[in-house]
Order: C-alpha cells, then structure tokens, then sequence
C-alpha cells in the first residue's frame, strides 16, 4: 500500500512538471510599429528598429537662407537630430547647433517633416552682436535622408514678426545640407 502511495505521488509530481513546461519564449521585436516587427516573436528582446534611427545621431551642416535670414548663413555647424521625448516612435528633435534652435521632426521612410515657432530670436543684421529686434520665427519645411543614410538635404521656410510690433516682417527660404558624421 506505501508503494503504491509513492508510485501515484510520483507519478502526479512528474505529471505537473510536465504540464507546467510551457512553449519556450520566441525572442524578437516585438512592437509593430518598427520595421524590424517580428510576428513570431513572444518576448521582446530589445532589437527594434524604428524608422526615425537612420535619422539618429550628428550631421556638419550648412544652413544657406536666400533673404532677411542671411545674417544667420553658416557653413559648418553642427547639427544633431535624437530621438524626441514624448512617445511617438516617428518623432524626432532636430538641433540646429549654431542658433540653439530645436525643431520638431516628424519622420516617414527618408523624409522628415520639420516645424517649430521660436520665440524672441535675436535679430542682429549688422553682425555687430547686439540685436537690432527681436523676432518670433515659424519655422517649417523637410528634408530628405539619401539611401545611404549619410546626406540629408532640404529646406526650412522662415516667417519673421516683430515681437514688439507683431509685424510680419518678411518670410524667407533657407537650404539646408548636412552630412552625416
């Protein structure tokens, strides 16, 4: 009768190891909005790809602005696009180091969708480090990220109003060209 008791004893503790062996997990992305999704995969393993990363890091520019905004022509700069904080994988914040200007960037496939409204810019048209005015600047426009995911080339348009007057002064287009660094 003891053997019994211990035959059925191990009989069921064997049974639950069995049973509670599930499927081992599948590693993999598992988020469907990056473009590495895997379907199959159970257990997120940290390996997304979103399409905003080609865009990701820092870029020596040049911004080139045709009117009121040639003040501000630079070759050279520094600019650097990282991810943006709110939770939109497809949003990016785009550094324009020379003028301490952040833009909001709005990516799909290679191209990138710019805007932002900058407050009380320093207006100087004569160079000389004291602003002549300050101005408001809505900033909007795109750029395009080549196969190689090394130029990115575009162009910004510029509305100009005087904080003082809130006359719109002018509005201008500027180029923009960066390379990947």
């Amino acid at each position: 009768m003891k053997l019994n008791t211990l035959v059925i004893l191990a009989l069921m503790a064997l049974t639950m190891t069995i049973t509670s062996c599930g499927e081992d997990p599948i590693p993999g992305c598992t988020d469907e909005s990056a473009e590495s999704f895997d379907p199959t995969a159970t257990e997120d393993n940290g390996s997304c790809v979103y399409t905003r990363d080609k865009f990701l890091g820092d870029y020596l520019a040049d911004l080139d602005c045709a009117g009121i905004l040639s003040l501000i022509n630079t070759e050279g700069f520094a600019l650097t696009i990282s991810e943006s904080l709110s939770e939109d994988v497809n949003e990016v914040t785009v550094t324009l180091g020379n003028l301490g200007i952040d833009l909001k960037g709005i990516v799909s496939g290679n191209a990138i969708n710019l805007s932002a409204m900058v407050e009380n810019f320093p207006y100087d048209p004569d160079g000389d480090g004291v602003p002549n005015f300050f101005a408001n600047l809505t900033v909007g426009g795109g750029a395009v990220l080549d196969a190689a995911g090394e130029i990115l080339d575009g162009a910004l348009t510029v509305g100009v109003v005087a904080v003082e007057t809130g006359v719109m002064i002018d509005t201008d287009t500027c180029d923009i060209l960066g390379v990947k660094q």
